[in-house]
């Protein structure tokens, strides 16, 4: 750890600016200024002009620009230590808001403090990437890893996931466990051990379906093949937010000239569905540039992994990309209807305080990997 004395506090000269990613600096901006513009036209009234959201949101980003920028004068070295104690403590909270936190909209996710509400399955995604990071930088394994080798990490997989969808959030359940699926086949599994665990999830759907699923989760899996089964009902969210996708088309209809969203059709629209409203303002063309932002902040994680000079901060860097193209992809096909409705947010666009605080701080973390792969 003798490490730490010299390289936790550095300032940044002009010369060693040279090192920080603008790039990938500049398709983080861009995102945060699109998200707070769609918020805007997604919460305003025109009548009161209430900004309580789009202020909430501001503040939020700023707090999580101050972390980010922080993170270029500290190690990112310190969260290998802290890893399995920030994974811990963030455990405890996932449980402990089963019987302290507050309900909205079915499900106990938030704890209430006044001034600001906290997620912890938000929080956990990055301390699963740190958790796994950590884990694999003190082993080597030179041929694919076995099932023996697997348990560990896929306890630190499905725990807090499993924990997740009882609250119930299946999507943020599902979620944390693709990610860190995905990391895994970065790592390099067996073919045989993928394909029993696809085979074994197959096998598992009919004993998951009737025992494991709501019924209001079944009709939302029924609404992806048919939404005009209970257009009305179950299917009418999903029908919406098509809607103003399609009604869009190529450039839109104009900021705040969205009929689905200023006439309050749009489900959820500065949430969930704020790729919705995206699609109806800026049309196609504005949803190839979130999509191209959205790739090009990708690849520069992969571009860090690539570059870091050890293996903790690699597998975080691919980590924060798998955290960010997942939920991405996720969010993307419930809004065009192609998978069930899940509360999954659109990563630096949707309003969520926790969700903008761990995406930044995440985003911070692989931008100090990139940083500082040439002061060693």
């Amino acid at each position: 750890m003798s490490f730490l004395k010299n390289n936790y506090a550095s300032n940044i000269t002009n010369e060693e600016a040279r090192n920080v990613d603008w790039t990938f600096l500049f398709s983080i901006f861009s995102l945060l200024v699109i998200g707070i513009v769609l918020l805007y036209s997604a919460t305003i009234d025109p009548n009161h002009q209430e900004k309580t959201y789009v202020l909430k949101q501001g503040l939020f980003i700023f707090v999580g620009l101050v972390f980010l920028f922080a993170n270029l004068m500290v190690d990112y070295r310190w969260t290998e230590y802290s890893a399995y104690y920030l994974y811990f403590f963030n455990f405890l909270a996932l449980i402990g808001v089963r019987f302290f936190g507050v309900t909205r909209n079915g499900a106990r996710l938030w704890y209430d403090f006044k001034v600001f509400s906290f997620q912890p399955s938000e929080t956990m995604k990055l301390c699963v990437v740190l958790a796994l990071a950590k884990y694999f930088h003190t082993k080597s394994f030179k041929k694919a890893l076995t099932f023996k080798q697997l348990v560990v990490p896929a306890l630190i997989i499905l725990l807090p996931s499993a924990v997740t969808i009882i609250q119930p959030d299946m999507g943020t359940g599902f979620h944390m466990m693709m990610m860190g699926f995905f990391i895994l086949l970065f790592l390099k599994i067996r073919m045989k051990l993928i394909l029993g665990s696809m085979l074994a999830l197959f096998l598992s759907f009919p004993i998951l379906w009737n025992f494991g699923l709501h019924e209001y989760q079944k009709d939302r899996i029924r609404v992806v093949i048919d939404p005009m089964s209970d257009p009305k009902g179950s299917g009418y969210n999903a029908i919406q937010s098509m809607i103003g996708v399609g009604s869009g088309q190529f450039v839109g209809k104009g900021f705040m000239q969205g009929t689905q969203n200023q006439l309050g059709f749009t489900p959820e629209g500065y949430t969930d569905f704020i790729f919705s409203v995206l699609a109806e303002e800026w049309g196609f063309l504005g949803c190839a540039l979130y999509l191209f932002l959205l790739l090009l902040l990708i690849f520069r994680c992969l571009k860090a992994a690539g570059e870091a000079r050890e293996k903790f901060g690699a597998i975080l860097a691919i980590g924060v990309a798998c955290y960010f193209a997942l939920q991405s992809l996720i969010n993307v096909a419930m809004v065009i209807g192609i998978f069930p409705i899940v509360g999954i947010p659109l990563p630096l666009i949707s309003y969520g305080g926790t969700s903008i605080l761990s995406l930044l701080i995440a985003l911070g973390l692989v931008l100090n990997v990139s940083y500082r792969r040439r002061l060693y």
